[in-house]
Order: C-alpha cells, then structure tokens, then sequence
C-alpha cells in the first residue's frame, strides 16, 4: 500500500488546495489515489462545503 500527504501553508482556500493537490501528484506519480482525506483548518470553515469540488479540479480522490 502506498500513501502520501501534503501541507500547505497558504491563506487561502483556493491557493491551499491547489498547492497541497500538486505535491500529492507529485508524490503519486501515475497512480490515482483510491482513498483521499482531507484535513481542512478550521480558517476555512465558510468553505467545507465547497473542499470535494476543488479537490476534483486537480486530482481524482477515490473515495474523499
């Protein structure tokens, strides 16, 4: 089994997911992930909602 795990630093949402969805491809290589969890900051509360919908503009999360 593989894993990886990513961090971002940016303030905001938009930024943050895209930076911590890059490094994941990055460290993923060619394969799909086929489990994807999430730790969102509660900074981001307004944006819960909203997190599977950016998360599937970069990467195919599996089951998220």
């Amino acid at each position: 089994m593989k894993w990886v795990s990513s961090l971002s630093r940016q303030t905001d949402i938009d930024s943050a997911i895209q930076e911590a969805a890059e490094s994941v491809i990055r460290q993923l290589g060619k394969d799909n992930a086929d489990l994807t969890i999430v730790f969102v900051s509660q900074q981001f509360k307004e944006f819960y909602d909203k997190v599977p919908e950016l998360i599937s503009r970069y990467i195919k999360p599996g089951l998220l």
